[in-house]
């Protein structure tokens, strides 16, 4: 007896036709548009200043203008040569009254460049941070296999939740997961990797609108910053829920 065919029909995905051309067109062109400018601080601070009053040969450009290019290099990729050609470029089509460093410039103050970063809490400051997740990576069969012969297993991918200072920009907390966990269950676990520190508002949208979320955030003495959803924003109104 032959065995039977599968009829499943298979999951393509849907066609459609791009009718919009011209702003289609214009929207690939866009994708090679580069604007650059340089704001009135940074110009002022391109040659270096507070190094001319201390010992040894004084530095001629800033810290700022060094990271700069370097910032400049590792986007684009460039070498050091060619970047000393591309920023020389972009200076004098803005017509700047500024000078390029030289490329061995760029080499050697690599080395003992000081990064400048934000400090995640003062002393006495409470921390606010500001709870949200994000699909991160699509697992299992390429987009080409799917186009042509369709979906043969389940794609899965994972969620990466991350917990980020408000007020610096730096996230203090951060979690990978399986795409079956809610938001709500990775906020609990990573409140526990709060405990030393001293809360002051914890946001997230209506995902985190728990009892167990906010209960976490009462227990470390935190102040919830979390909307009600809205199929329960009637019901829970008045009856003693934690806000």
């Amino acid at each position: 007896m032959a065995p039977k065919k599968d009829t499943t029909p298979s999951k393509k995905k849907d066609k459609y036709r791009i009718r919009n051309w011209r702003q289609y067109n214009q929207s690939l062109v866009n994708r090679g548009s580069i604007t650059f400018w340089f704001d009135e601080a940074a110009i002022a601070r391109w040659y270096s200043v507070e190094r001319l009053n201390k010992p040894g040969r004084p530095e001629t450009y800033s810290d700022d203008a060094i990271r700069c290019g370097l910032l400049i290099k590792a986007v684009f990729r460039t070498a050091l040569r060619a970047l000393q050609g591309f920023i020389g470029s972009i200076i004098k089509i803005l017509g700047l009254d500024l000078v390029c460093p030289h490329y061995s410039v760029f080499s050697r103050r690599a080395k003992g460049l000081q990064i400048p970063l934000k400090r995640l809490l003062k002393s006495g400051e409470k921390l606010n941070v500001v709870f949200d997740s994000t699909g991160l990576k699509v697992f299992g069969e390429g987009e080409w296999k799917v186009r042509k012969y369709g979906y043969l297993k389940r794609r899965t991918w994972r969620k990466v939740h991350v917990g980020m200072c408000v007020d610096s920009g730096q996230v203090v907390v951060s979690a990978m997961t399986s795409n079956n966990v809610n938001d709500d269950e990775a906020m609990v676990h990573m409140m526990g990797a709060l405990e030393d520190v001293p809360l002051g508002d914890v946001l997230g949208d209506g995902a985190y609108d728990t009892v167990d979320c906010r209960e976490a955030v009462y227990d470390l003495g935190g102040r919830q910053v979390i909307p009600l959803r809205t199929k329960t924003r009637k019901s829970r109104n008045g009856d003693g829920y934690l806000h």
